[in-house]
């Protein structure tokens, strides 16, 4: 979708003069009205669901309710009237001191005036009290401000100022703008609006192509990672041919087995682990072989998936797709935790979208459960075997669904190495109630249930698929 010419954002910003006619067709409605309450409207469309130094007060008149909108946005300043009550308090908005105090001082006050300083873009509204007491606002745009002018502020209503000191030339009189309080506020929501659909998009945007930057430094790992795997040895045919050596109880010479390989002939030389019985390298080769496999498996899944969403967000940026006033402009992506993102070992994500973090070894362990969980993260271990840490990270008050832990309990019997145990207690608490053991690199747990659980193959291509 193409962006809206430029100029049809502009809200219509107000000279001197357009200003004092806005007031002149204005104030029948707003003398006499009553202030119900001060507030920071919402626009959905805007991606933080608020403008900053913009408010609105609604007003009770003699012709019904409306709001008063004021911007003090540079270069965006300007007042404007909307009939009814269409704007709704932004949920999650960050208030200022300046508009707490406006709604403390003015709610259940009446406009008594309002004035338009002469020659100058300048608006004082005028309420009642046991003192009188004005709001004024400066709106020009390189200086926009609110100054409220109480019976204790010993603050001054600003003079006119001296004609004398602008070119009145160069100052535009554009009486459409301001004749019509109507359709001046009906520009300004529609202007507005479509700045809010724009910075959304403009959110977006930034979102994917930090995302095709992050998916580039994935594929290229995952790509090396793949690489590494294939060119690792035959751990399979390194394991078969010493199986079928042996009844000859073989012994490696120079730390080396040296069989012979009956497809072609010729002998291979077998790098053998120190220390390691014939049967004993036999299995752990057999053991390697299937990490192999796996590794090969899971960085193939893994690049295909983020190859294929890889292209979706070429095509969003190619076809411009981040969303319209019409159709909504999508949420963008979510920054990672940086607890999440200085973590070393595995990462995955259930349905949920929780993370779920695995150590595949000691130090990456101690790095999870003592570094990156926190005290409400739910921390799971394979009961009574050594194995991997695995932790759910949980955002505040959020709660683990029985899927989320189990996806977590396969993860951690596959990173234990029990893939082919069956069924297997995976004992999980909260991560507070995990103690490491004084001058020890282990850890002892309390307050612990238990999910009784084995690999499911098909499962685990899902969980992988979610993988970071």
């Amino acid at each position: 979708m193409e962006r809206p010419d430029k100029e049809s954002l502009l809200p219509p910003v107000l000279s001197h003069s357009e200003l004092a006619l806005w007031v002149e067709k204005a104030e029948s409605r707003l003398i006499g009205a009553r202030v119900q309450r001060v507030f920071v409207p919402g626009w959905p469309e805007h991606p933080e669901g608020f403008f900053k130094k913009l408010w609105a007060i609604d007003l009770d008149t003699r012709e019904g309710p409306f709001q008063l909108v004021v911007s003090l946005m540079n270069p965006a300043t300007g007042v404007f009237l909307v009939r009814g009550k269409p704007l709704k308090v932004a949920p999650n908005a960050t208030r200022s001191g300046f508009d707490l105090v406006l709604h403390k001082e003015l709610t259940s006050k009446k406009i008594l005036s309002l004035k338009a300083v002469p020659f100058d873009r300048i608006l004082q509204i005028g309420f009642n009290g046991p003192a009188p007491s004005i709001l004024e606002l400066h709106l020009i745009p390189a200086r926009p401000k609110g100054v409220w002018i109480g019976p204790e502020s010993g603050l001054n209503p600003s003079p006119p100022r001296d004609p004398a000191s602008f070119n009145r030339q160069n100052i535009p009189h554009r009486p459409e703008r301001a004749e019509d309080p109507d359709r001046h506020g009906a520009e300004w929501l529609r202007a507005l609006r479509a700045e809010a659909s724009a910075l959304a998009r403009k959110r977006v945007e930034s979102g994917i192509r930090a995302r095709l930057s992050t998916l580039d430094d994935r594929i290229r790992s995952l790509q090396e990672q793949l690489k590494r795997s294939l060119e690792e040895p035959d751990w399979s045919l390194y394991a078969v041919l010493l199986q079928s050596h042996l009844h000859e109880n073989p012994a490696p010479t120079d730390g080396h087995y040296v069989l012979t390989d009956w497809n072609t002939g010729s002998a291979l030389s077998m790098r053998a682990d120190p220390g390691l019985e014939p049967k004993a390298q036999m299995e752990r080769w057999f053991q390697l072989a299937k990490r192999k496999k796996r590794r090969i498996e899971e960085s193939e899944t893994r690049l295909e998936d983020l190859e294929s969403e890889r292209t979706r967000c070429l095509n969003r940026l190619e076809n411009h797709d981040f969303g319209s006033v019409e159709t909504g402009v999508p949420a963008p992506p979510k920054k990672e935790e940086k607890r999440v993102l200085g973590f070393s070992g595995k990462q995955y994500r259930s349905r949920e979208g929780f993370p779920i973090l695995v150590g595949r070894n000691r130090a990456e362990n101690l790095e999870l459960t003592f570094k990156i969980a926190r005290g409400n993260d739910v921390w799971l271990h394979v009961r009574g075997r050594p194995g991997a840490h695995v932790a759910v990270l949980l955002p505040p008050g959020k709660t683990a669904s029985l899927d989320t832990l189990i996806d977590a309990a396969q993860l951690c019997l596959l990173h234990s190495g029990g893939k082919d145990w069956g069924k297997t207690e995976v004992d999980y608490t909260f991560r507070k109630h995990v103690k490491k053991i004084k001058n020890s690199q282990e850890v002892s747990y309390t307050q612990s249930k238990s999910l009784n659980v084995a690999v499911e193959e098909e499962r685990l291509k899902t969980i992988i698929s979610r993988s970071d």
